[in-house]
């Protein structure tokens, strides 16, 4: 091992070892969580064509790049060429981060091994690889917040002078997940500073140039799709979705706690330990500035606009860095021999291995045998539109049963989140009701809103339905109904 180490450049080695590095982690099997967001590219292959009665595939879609790239990759190969193309996004942004601190501290071979070995344990552990509110560039599910990872280029890119392509991917990653327009901004403008700092005017300009050209189709997509000159309505769609859909991402005052400004805390210690690398430094301090001075005014004015620009989302780029800044310093004043550094990361590299193999596919295998659920969806006649408990989640995918409404996939543009958000309201009536007339009551406001055909009741949360409806079929845990055959 240490004579095939000694033969490979320190590029290659960076390489070696990143690829290795992907086998210490296990996807999340389709079709979870964030997977819901697959559904716009998805719904038109054949085995999910029944989703477009699917109200939410008529949601504006914001993720349009996402779509059409998810779409192909799965018409032309199949769904499972997903679980490679988080691979391959898994790599850009380990490798990416490597080039970036590789540049800057120029390691030796041990200490590279080293750097790789407390990477591993640094995004494994995850509370100082994530940003604060929950967020974080990549887990382990594929989606828009993935391609993120091209900040990470971007500033590999940066370090090398590579001016084009810094400014190219920073706005790549906008194009797959607009929520970054806001960031991309905070990273241009710490390239802008560093540039007029350092007295290089051609480049000052030319990055501008090359960010306004780039940016404005983005820029007019969003205003073309998703502006809508209504005050009334777009207050009331931004507190939807800040007070009640997704508060612990949207709200400071309710996802803010101690581990947050300890990661904060990290934030500075890394500033401070490269105070004197200004291609590290300048750029890193403006984002950082830009980020909290924007979070600090919604916090104090409560604005549920910048709320929904997620500033403090920046985290998730900052509170990586500045981790893996403190580590490369700490790996910076150590000097093993090959032999030993080799056999060190072998024993660590062995034990994510191992927990990646016996713990996280067993918690996989879990999640893919709770599904008596699609089987038992599956299992029955064709299912045109079911209402469904809102806190179901998963169902389209699995099934490809179009559902009424859930709180999970939520629309986007801010007239639709109103509809969305009245959907919402009325289903929750409606298994909520006290009697039997008030449940029929709401199951017409249903049916005027969009056509049923089935009601799939949870037993674990209610014993049956107070109107009279035909069964259709019956499990331990779940009651199918037919829509159409109910009255009080």
């Amino acid at each position: 091992m240490k004579n095939y180490i000694d033969k490979l450049s320190n590029r290659k080695l960076g390489i070696f070892l990143t690829f290795i590095f992907l086998f210490t982690i296990t996807q999340q099997f389709f079709f979870k969580e964030n997977h819901v967001l697959l559904i716009y590219g998805l719904k038109d292959l054949i085995y999910f064509n029944n989703l477009k009665s699917d109200w939410v595939t008529d949601y504006t879609n914001h993720i349009p790049i996402y779509t059409s790239l998810t779409f192909l990759l799965s018409k032309f190969f199949t769904v499972k060429s997903l679980y490679i193309l988080y691979y391959i996004l898994l790599f850009l942004c380990t490798y990416s981060l490597f080039a970036m601190f590789n540049k800057n501290y120029q390691f030796n071979k041990s200490q590279i091994i080293l750097w790789f070995l407390l990477f591993i344990i640094l995004f494994h552990e995850k509370s100082y690889f994530t940003g604060v509110a929950g967020q974080a560039v990549i887990n382990q599910t594929l989606q828009p917040a993935s391609f993120g990872i091209f900040f990470f280029i971007s500033l590999a890119f940066y370090f090398h002078s590579k001016i084009f392509f810094s400014i190219f991917f920073l706005c790549i990653a906008v194009y797959f997940h607009p929520t970054y327009l806001i960031h991309s901004m905070f990273f241009v403008a710490g390239y802008l500073v560093h540039n007029f700092v350092i007295k290089k005017n051609i480049i000052f300009f030319k990055i501008i140039l090359i960010y306004s050209c780039l940016m404005l189709p983005v820029i007019f997509f969003l205003y073309h799709n998703f502006i809508i000159n209504e005050s009334n309505i777009n207050l009331l769609a931004q507190k939807i979705l800040v007070e009640e859909r997704i508060p612990h991402h949207a709200k400071i005052s309710h996802w803010l706690s101690y581990k947050d400004f300890i990661s904060i805390g990290i934030i500075f210690v890394g500033l401070f330990l490269i105070r004197t690398s200004n291609f590290f430094f300048i750029p890193l301090l403006v984002i950082c500035i830009l980020s909290l001075s924007i979070s600090l005014i919604q916090y104090f004015t409560d604005n549920y606009f910048i709320a929904l620009l997620f500033p403090w989302r920046t985290s998730v780029f900052l509170i990586p860095i500045s981790s893996l800044i403190i580590i490369s310093h700490l790996v910076k004043r150590i000097n093993l021999n090959i032999k030993f550094a080799t056999s060190l990361f072998l024993i660590v590299y062995s034990l994510f291995f191992i927990k990646n193999i016996l713990v996280e596919e067993k918690f996989n295998k879990k999640l893919n045998n709770k599904n008596d659920l699609f089987v038992f969806l599956k299992s029955n006649e064709k299912i045109d539109l079911l209402i469904i408990p809102t806190y179901m989640e998963d169902i389209r995918l699995n099934t490809s049963v179009p559902v009424f409404v859930n709180w999970k996939l939520h629309a986007f543009k801010n007239n639709e989140i109103i509809e969305w958000h009245k959907r919402i309201k009325i289903v929750n009536s409606f298994y909520g009701s006290e009697n039997a007339n008030q449940q029929l009551s709401f199951l017409k406001k249903i049916n005027f809103i969009q056509g049923t055909s089935h009601i799939l009741l949870d037993k674990s949360k209610q014993n049956t339905l107070l109107i009279n409806c035909k069964i259709i079929n019956s499990s331990d845990n779940y009651i199918l109904y037919n829509s159409n055959t109910c009255k009080s």
